[in-house]
């Protein structure tokens, strides 16, 4: 997926951003990229749907720290971007 060719659904920040510090993901039907917001020319990941799946539902979980003020495990948090 390269930076250049925005995804079927273009690339998309939090509504919780609030500075430079952010990342945008963009949805393909097969993947999911991931890129730093201040550098959109610059290099981005790519990952399956099932593995960026599997990095929510750990977030939603707990498994990187503790949950957020506001968030539970049945969904993020409203104005949050998430895509099955």
């Amino acid at each position: 997926m390269a930076s250049s060719s925005p995804a079927v659904g273009g690339w998309r920040k939090s509504s919780r951003s609030a500075n430079t510090n952010c990342v945008e993901v963009a949805f393909e039907p097969s993947t999911v990229g991931v890129r730093h917001s201040a550098d959109p020319d610059g290099p981005h990941l790519t990952y399956t749907r099932e593995a960026w799946r599997a990095f929510i539902d750990g977030v939603k979980d707990g498994d990187f720290g503790d949950r957020p003020p506001g968030r539970s495990r049945k969904g993020l948090a409203a104005g949050d971007a998430e895509h099955d």
